[in-house]
């Protein structure tokens, strides 16, 4: 079971949030936000308690930032909402980064295995046949998919360059 304790101004407690479902913390803070008052504060045990992603936490934080509402975790270190979310924020960049960076290489070192990325080139045999039940047979699309067994989509690119040589 979670707790949350909101208290007001004068540092009376009025309200204790009991938690039993991990999506209805999600709903309270939201609902909760919604209610609270400028330099009300919310305390809550563990800042995991609250079981959120860490965008939804951002947006949390920067909503009771946008109030003046405190949020304090008993089990973290006492630091003030913005250097939290600064922290936060700083740590979810460098998540980022690191993620695109390690992408980059993996992608790099498949290629100098000889692994090919993105959707396979398809027969200029198949892009033919295409172009020829299309302009031909006047066939919908659909039938010159599964009579080139290539995906609907394919069928419409290459339906869609014979469209625009027409044009010009």
């Amino acid at each position: 079971m979670k707790r949350a304790y909101i208290s007001n101004k004068n540092k009376k407690i009025y309200k204790i949030l009991l938690i039993h479902e991990i999506d209805s913390f999600h709903n309270e803070i939201k609902d909760l936000i919604s209610v609270l008052n400028e330099g009300d504060e919310i305390i809550v045990y563990d800042v995991e308690e609250m079981n959120l992603s860490i965008r939804d936490l951002i947006a949390t934080f920067e909503s009771l930032r946008g109030k003046n509402i405190q949020i304090n975790f008993i089990n973290q270190l006492s630091i003030d909402l913005d250097t939290y979310l600064d922290v936060i924020q700083s740590a979810l960049q460098i998540q980022k980064s690191y993620v695109a960076k390690k992408t980059k290489e993996g992608l790099k070192k498949a290629r100098l295995k000889g692994k090919k990325n993105g959707r396979p080139k398809i027969s200029q045999e198949k892009v033919k046949a295409i172009q020829y039940l299309y302009l031909s047979q006047n066939l919908p699309l659909r039938s010159i998919s599964e009579k080139t067994d290539v995906s609907l989509g394919t069928v419409y690119k290459y339906v869609k360059k014979v469209k625009s040589e027409e044009i010009k």
